[in-house]
């Protein structure tokens, strides 16, 4: 996860610090700025990470941000969710569209 989160402020250009604990939480000091384009990458590379932010005095923007990984049985049950409430949505749209 680490490795993934530096990538992330490598490309994005930022000069940010990444640290990780022995419990598996990154924290991304000295992080001015994260974008929507570096949520989106996040996102895509590390689908079951939850990021959070704190304040922090140790940090020169005044803020860290706080990314672990999400259990996977969690994951699943929301994906699962998801699938279930698009379908659902889909059956009363389909059963609107044809009483209409």
């Amino acid at each position: 996860m680490l490795a993934e989160i530096t990538e992330i402020c490598k490309l994005m250009g930022t000069k940010a610090k990444a640290v990780q604990d022995e419990k598996g939480h990154v924290y991304v000091y000295d992080c001015f700025h994260w974008s929507e384009e570096c949520a989106h990458m996040l996102r895509f590379m590390l689908p079951d990470a939850v990021l959070s932010v704190e304040s922090a005095v140790t940090s020169l923007s005044g803020f860290v941000l706080v990314l672990h990984q999400q259990p996977h049985r969690l994951c699943r049950r929301r994906m699962l969710s998801a699938i279930f409430i698009t379908i659902l949505i889909y059956i009363v749209l389909l059963v609107c569209y044809v009483w209409l």
